[in-house]
């Protein structure tokens, strides 16, 4: 694949999520909330109801994932307290996403070139169409669990394929699969279930291995 094509794909996705992210869509209370709370740890290590360091954020009673909030604070200590600083972290993350989705398609089709020649292809294709699906630019421009959630589990799903080559890889998977638990709730049922599947259709493949960790 041109990685001219690759380039403008990663480039289209980013321009797509960032541009003026701080005036559309409209900032919204979770959003307001978590900007807060980052600012809160920022300046006092403390969220908005002095608890330190906190793994989970009471917020409006709803008991927020903590992990938007902490990935908050380095933008908000470059770029302020302001929208454009809450929402930055998750237009990263789904232009992350789209290069780990192209990288894990990449994976997928790997073995196959050889059988269909239209598989060279498919990487580039999945990547623009997760580029511009109305439903993932959305949660990319606004700071909303499911936009880290993806980025983690995409990356979760890419270095456990990788771990079939080299087992070391499945640490990294193993890292990206527990912050999507800490990123949105639902994930503890679905990590779990996703982590569980991949195994009983793999298993085989990693009791080939011979290299250790």
């Amino acid at each position: 694949m041109n990685k001219k094509v690759l380039f403008f794909i990663i480039f289209l996705a980013f321009f797509l999520r960032i541009y003026k992210i701080g005036t559309f869509p409209p900032l919204y209370s979770d959003e307001a909330a978590y900007g807060y709370n980052s600012y809160s740890i920022l300046k006092t290590a403390k969220d908005e109801y002095g608890n330190s360091f906190p793994l989970t954020f009471k917020s409006f009673g709803d008991y927020k994932p903590p992990l938007t909030a902490w990935v908050t604070i380095p933008s908000i200590l470059i770029f302020g307290l302001s929208d454009f600083a809450v929402r930055l972290p998750s237009a990263l993350a789904g232009t992350i996403t789209v290069a780990f989705v192209y990288l894990l398609s990449f994976e997928i089709f790997r073995a196959q070139k050889k059988k269909n020649p239209f598989n060279n292809y498919l990487p580039a294709v999945s990547a623009l169409l997760l580029t511009i699906s109305p439903w993932h630019i959305h949660f990319s421009r606004s700071s909303m669990l499911v936009g880290l959630e993806m980025m983690f589990i995409s990356g979760g799903l890419l270095f456990f394929l990788k771990g079939f080559e080299n087992k070391k890889y499945l640490i990294a998977s193993s890292v990206f699969f527990v912050s999507a638990i800490y990123t949105y709730y639902g994930s503890r049922i679905t990590v779990v279930l996703l982590v569980f599947f991949c195994f009983s259709f793999s298993e085989k493949n990693f009791l080939k291995q011979k290299k250790p960790y």
